[in-house]
């Protein structure tokens, strides 16, 4: 069965971009010094740390075994 390509998502407001564009935009226009993070990497580090955890436990096909520690930023 041939997978259907669908297409990308488009914020419909406030934003008319495809979804992460924002994202990268903010990203690029911090490097170059012409804006500010919109989110620390300290505390991106933190919310996404679960979201990483849970794809290895998939890819692995086991339980997740989470430790608070390892979840704050350096």
């Amino acid at each position: 069965m041939k997978r259907r390509r669908l297409p990308p998502l488009i914020f419909r407001f406030p934003f008319n971009k495809a979804i992460h564009q924002p994202h990268l935009e903010n990203f690029f226009n911090s490097i170059r010094g012409t804006a500010k993070l919109n989110c620390p990497a300290d505390e991106a580090f933190s919310s996404e740390y679960i979201i990483h955890k849970a794809n290895e436990a998939l890819s692995a096909r086991r339980t997740l075994d989470l430790n608070p520690a390892e979840m704050e930023a350096i």
